[in-house]
């Protein structure tokens, strides 16, 4: 026999696994009965998947050794009330020594420490790609955010340059009225520097109103626009707090003689504040 050739024909590996039949293995086992080098590799298989098996053991529950040898105590109790008399005669006969098998340990296939190896390799490379995917898809998200705001930016810019440009085409268009009277509202002693223009088309009973020359405002406290009636005064709205235009469109207003300005309480007045009157302007 071809000692070498029959070892690495990977039947004492079969052997050690289990998966011969019950011919090949009285084969391996007269092998190893015979040859020596036959016998060493064997014995280096068993003692191989002896210290795997020890290595990869799972520490039993506690409870479980004491139940154990308790289960090992109560048979052999009932063994030896079971076990039948021996005769002396019985005694006498030669003992013949049984052929003690040969002990075969079992080893994991050849391929499994590298298909172990291959399977971490790729562990690591499938997490590597998740990670760097992850990381891409939060740049992504960052880069939407941050184009939306822009977007809504800019959307916000176009809204205001309509306003601004619709703001610009009615004083344009009020101001080349030629139904459209300019009345300039001077300043009176609470404040001489005070200015403001109303634009008031008397046909189509439309008052307009530029109070950009007014003294800033304190909290509380809102302009208020009125018209000399018949020498009554009468309310022509209070002025917007904020806004980009510098011309607002007022409360119609007919048959005025004159329009005065006043500082009231926030959300304005049903009659006009005399001492905090701060323009005034005849038609």
């Amino acid at each position: 026999m071809n000692v070498e050739r029959y070892i690495a024909s990977g039947k004492l590996e079969a052997y050690i696994l289990g998966e011969l039949n019950a011919a090949d293995e009285q084969e391996v086992l007269r092998a190893a009965s015979e040859y020596p080098e036959i016998r060493e590799e064997l014995d280096v298989l068993e003692r191989t998947q002896e210290q795997l098996a020890f290595e990869s053991a799972v520490a039993p529950p506690e409870g479980v050794r004491a139940a154990l040898f308790a289960q090992i105590e109560s048979a052999e109790t009932s063994r030896e009330e079971t076990v039948p008399h021996i005769t002396a005669e019985e005694t006498e006969k030669p003992v013949v020594p049984a052929t003690k098998p040969l002990q075969t340990g079992r080893r994991l296939p050849r391929w499994v420490p590298v298909g172990m190896a291959a399977s971490i390799v790729w562990i690591v490379l499938s997490t590597g790609a998740a990670l760097y995917f992850w990381q891409q898809w939060q740049q992504t998200e960052e880069d939407l955010q941050l184009a939306s705001a822009q977007n809504l930016e800019v959307a916000q810019q176009y809204q205001r340059a309509q306003e601004n440009r619709e703001g610009l085409e009615q004083q344009i268009s009020v101001l080349s009225d030629p139904n459209v009277q300019r009345i300039a509202l001077q300043g009176l002693d609470i404040s001489p520097d005070a200015r403001a223009v109303v634009f008031w088309n008397a046909n189509a009973s439309q008052v307009y109103l530029n109070p950009s020359g007014l003294p800033a405002l304190s909290a509380n406290q809102q302009y208020q626009l009125w018209a000399i009636v018949d020498g009554a005064p009468v309310s022509a709205g209070v002025v917007p707090l904020e806004s980009e235009n510098d011309l607002f469109q007022m409360e119609q207003i007919a048959n005025a003689s004159a329009f005065a300005i006043t500082l009231e309480p926030l959300g304005g007045s049903e009659s006009p504040t005399m001492e905090a009157m701060y323009v005034m302007g005849e038609v």
